[in-house]
């Protein structure tokens, strides 16, 4: 028995480390998001309690679980999505300018590229909404404009959204 606690015990940092790795990441993470969306900016503004520290750190376990399930299914399940590919392509400092000092700097146009019809054109792009659940987490909504002479699809300018909850997509899942 003693000799099945000390191997216990010598080995126990093959769970341990990871799980403080994990643990220390979503500190961090929701602590970061915290600090940036609920304190930077004013807190008494309409709808600042999904911008406190538990919503958020409920957003990055199941953003780390969602990740996971993710590389796990992307391994096995090689199916292809019905859903429409849009190729747009920014350069890092530009991104990095939107994310600057949300939400503000994410109303300013960037420039970019986009493919359309098999063509690189060039596009705009912004960040659109005056909520948290448009420009708050990774998947922002975005605004993408092109030119007046090149249209995607019959339109000038084409919206992003991020859904709000899983109840809008409903009617694609249907």
């Amino acid at each position: 028995m003693k000799r099945l606690l000390s191997l216990l015990f010598l080995w126990s940092w093959l769970v341990s480390v990871p799980i403080t790795v994990i643990a220390s990441y979503w500190t961090y993470r929701s602590i970061d998001r915290f600090y940036t969306y609920s304190v930077r900016y004013d807190p008494l503004r309409p709808n600042a309690e999904e911008l406190g520290l538990s919503p958020i750190g409920h957003y990055e376990v199941n953003r780390l679980a969602q990740q996971v399930r993710a590389t796990i299914s992307g391994n096995f399940d090689r199916r292809t999505s019905e859903l429409q590919l849009v190729h747009l392509f920014f350069p890092e400092s530009s991104l990095s300018m939107l994310e600057s000092h949300m939400p503000q700097s994410g109303f300013d146009y960037v420039k970019g590229r986009m493919m359309i019809d098999g063509k690189l054109t060039k596009v705009e792009l912004k960040y659109r909404g005056d909520s948290s659940y448009r420009w708050a987490w990774d998947k922002k909504s975005m605004r993408i404009k092109t030119s007046k002479d090149k249209l995607y699809e019959g339109m000038r300018s084409v919206n992003l959204l991020a859904a709000r909850s899983p109840e809008q997509l409903n009617n694609y899942l249907s």
